[in-house]
């Protein structure tokens, strides 16, 4: 697992280093980021620790909530008049063992019903 993912991004750096004019950590964050190595890292390593908890890799039920969170800092916010929050709401979908399966931060003016359907969509 670990040497399939590292010969890819190594392949993606050599052809991609030139351009970036940011640090090396910088740059490389961002690089994989772009790439989806981050999410490919983390899918492998939650079917990882299912199996050995003795499940199946891929889970079969999900769990989803949300969270309203204040904010002070300009861009993404809005008001959540139900909880009375100025800031950005965050929804999460966790399998049975509490292990993230998506998560999407909206501003706090999102309906559940709406951000749901788009953290399903992630």
């Amino acid at each position: 697992m670990r040497s399939c993912i590292l010969s890819e991004v190594a392949a993606l750096g050599e052809c991609c280093q030139a351009t970036c004019s940011l640090g090396n950590s910088a740059y490389y964050y961002w690089l994989y980021r772009r790439t989806g190595v981050w999410q490919r890292i983390h899918d492998r390593l939650r079917e990882e620790v299912r199996r050995q908890a003795g499940r199946e890799a891929t889970p079969s039920a999900g769990i989803i909530d949300s969270q309203s969170v204040k904010t002070t800092e300009k861009g993404l916010r809005g008001y959540d008049a139900g909880k009375k929050v100025l800031g950005r709401k965050r929804h999460i979908i966790v399998d049975t063992m509490g292990l993230i399966l998506a998560l999407v931060v909206h501003s706090a003016d999102v309906q559940d019903r709406d951000g749901a359907k788009t953290t399903l969509a992630a």
